[in-house]
C-alpha cells in the first residue's frame, strides 16, 4: 500500500526512475579479456635463438661485395618469440668486411615483418625489402635471402642475396660447409647455385622469393633396396608453379613443377623430412 502525504503530488513513475538511477550508478562489470590462443606445438619448435654462418652478396650501389660470415662469432642471429598464436622476432646481421676489399662491414638489426611459419618452413621480411625463406630440420635451419626491392630504392645500402645456416642455442660445430648436427655437407647448396636461384627470384615483384625449394625427388623401390634419388641436395631450386613449395605430407612432383619446401624430399610423390621413407 502506498501512503500519500496530503498536499504531495503522486508520481507513479518515480519508483521506476529511482531503480533505473540506482542501476546506472552500479559499477560496471569488468570485461573479461578474450583468452589468447596457445602456440601450437609445431610453432613452439621455432621459438628461441638461432645463430650461425652466412654467405651473401651485396649488390647495392652498383658494386658487388661477397661476404662470408662464420658461425662463431655469429654472422646471423635470429630470435623468435611467441605472439599470441603466431611468431614475432628480431634479426641481427654481423658480416665482416671481405679481406682485401673496400666493401664496408654489415652491422644491421631489424624487427621481422610478415612472419609466416608452416610446418618446417619459415618466411619473413627484414631488414629492408629482403625476403627470407628458411627450412628447419631439427635444431638446424637452412635457407636463402633475396632482395625484393627495385633499383634506386633506399634500403640502407643492402641488396643481399645468398644462403644462411643456423643452429638453435648456439651449438655451432665447425665451418658452414662442414657436417653439422649429423647432416652431411653434401646437403648444403653452394653459393653459385644459390646466386643463380636468387637472380631468378628477383624477376618477380610479389610473393615470396622463388629460390628455396627442394629439387630432391626419390622413389622407394622396395623395403630391401635403398631409395633412388635424383640428388642429395634439399634446397636451392626454384619453386615451379608453387609460391614456396609443397609442405610436409603434401603431394609433390619435381618434374611437374611441384617441388617440396626447402629441407624436404619428394619421396614417392609425398613431401617428407629426413625421417621419412627416404632419409637424407
Amino acid at each position: 500500500m502506498v501512503r500519500v502525504t496530503p498536499g504531495a503530488r503522486f508520481h507513479p513513475l518515480r519508483p521506476l526512475a529511482l531503480v533505473l538511477a540506482g542501476l546506472m550508478t552500479e559499477p560496471a562489470l569488468a570485461q573479461t579479456p578474450a583468452p589468447v590462443p596457445p602456440l601450437s606445438p609445431a610453432l613452439r619448435e621455432w621459438v628461441g635463438t638461432w645463430s650461425g654462418s652466412a654467405k651473401m652478396t651485396n649488390e647495392a650501389g652498383g658494386a658487388s661485395c661477397a661476404y662470408e660470415g662464420a658461425a662463431n662469432p655469429a654472422a646471423v642471429t635470429l630470435s623468435l618469440t611467441s605472439a599470441g598464436a603466431g611468431l614475432q622476432g628480431t634479426l641481427k646481421l654481423s658480416l665482416p668486411s671481405p679481406a682485401g676489399s673496400a666493401c664496408a662491414p654489415i652491422e644491421k638489426g631489424a624487427e621481422l615483418r610478415d612472419v609466416v611459419a608452416s610446418g618446417s618452413s619459415l618466411t619473413f621480411s627484414g631488414p629492408g625489402k629482403h625476403a627470407w625463406t628458411l627450412g628447419r630440420r631439427g635444431q638446424e635451419i637452412l635457407g636463402t635471402v633475396a632482395w625484393k626491392g627495385t633499383v634506386g630504392e633506399d634500403t640502407g645500402a643492402l641488396q643481399l642475396s645468398g644462403e644462411v645456416k643456423l643452429e638453435k642455442g648456439g651449438g655451432h660445430k665447425g665451418n658452414a660447409l662442414l657436417a653439422v648436427g649429423g647432416i652431411a655437407a653434401a646437403n648444403v647448396v653452394g653459393i653459385g647455385l644459390f646466386g643463380l636461384a636468387n637472380k631468378a627470384g628477383k624477376a618477380k615483384d610479389s610473393g615470396p622469393p622463388q629460390v628455396s625449394c627442394s629439387p630432391r625427388q626419390c622413389f622407394l623401390i622396395s623395403v630391401l633396396e635403398p631409395c633412388q634419388c635424383n640428388t642429395t641436395l634439399t634446397s636451392g631450386a626454384v619453386c615451379g608453379t608453387t609460391t614456396a613449395g609443397v609442405g610436409y605430407a603434401g603431394a609433390c612432383n619435381v618434374d611437374g613443377s611441384l617441388p617440396c619446401q626447402a629441407g624436404l624430399s619428394c619421396n614417392s610423390g609425398l613431401c617428407e623430412d629426413r625421417f621419412g621413407h627416404c632419409p637424407f
